[in-house]
C-alpha cells in the first residue's frame, strides 16, 4: 500500500476498527515509514487531547428535533417559489440585460460618431471629442515620445 492509502486508514488503525490482516499490513508499513509514523503520532496526540474532555450530555429530544429540522429543510427546498420572488428575479435579470444592451448601443453610437469625425481629414478633432478620448492628456508629454506619436496618428498626421 502507498502512504496516501495508509494515512487514510490510520485513524481506524488507531481506534482498532479494522480487520486483523489489514492491521498487520499497516503495522508492517509503519515499521519502515517515518512519515506515516509521524502522522500516527499526531493522530495519537489529537485522540489523547480529546479523551480528557468530558462527554457532552445530549439534551432530551435532541434527535427528534434534529429529524424535524431536516424534514422542514427538505420541505422548504422542494416547495414552489413564491410568485413575487419569481417576478423579482426575472425583473432583476431583465434590468441587467437591458442595461448591458443600452450600454453597448450607446458605446457603439459614440464610437461611430467619433470615428466619423476622426476619419474626415478636413475636420480636426474637436476639443470636446479630444477630452472624451483622453487626447488632452498627451499634450504634456515631450515631442517624439510614444504618446506624441500616438496623438499624431489619431489626429491623422504621420501616416507612415
Amino acid at each position: 500500500m502507498k502512504c496516501s492509502q495508509i494515512k487514510k486508514k490510520l485513524s481506524a488503525y488507531l481506534d482498532g476498527e479494522m480487520k486483523v490482516d489489514e492491521r498487520q499490513m499497516i503495522a508492517g508499513h509503519l515499521k519502515t515509514c517515518i512519515l506515516c509514523q509521524e502522522e500516527l503520532a499526531a493522530l495519537s496526540k489529537v485522540k489523547e487531547t480529546f479523551s480528557v474532555l468530558d462527554g457532552m450530555e445530549v439534551p432530551p429530544y435532541f434527535m427528534t428535533r434534529l429529524r424535524q429540522r431536516i424534514k422542514d429543510e427538505k420541505f422548504l427546498a422542494t416547495r414552489p417559489m413564491p410568485i413575487l420572488e419569481k417576478i423579482r428575479r426575472v425583473a432583476f435579470s431583465a434590468a441587467a440585460f437591458a442595461g448591458v444592451v443600452v450600454s453597448l448601443f450607446m458605446g457603439s453610437q459614440m464610437g461611430r460618431t467619433l470615428y466619423q469625425e476622426l476619419a474626415n481629414d478636413t475636420q480636426p478633432v474637436s476639443v470636446e471629442n479630444a477630452n472624451i478620448l483622453g487626447f488632452g492628456s498627451f499634450e504634456e508629454f515631450p515631442e517624439g515620445s510614444l504618446s506624441d506619436v500616438y496623438d499624431e496618428l489619431i489626429k491623422g498626421g504621420n501616416n507612415g
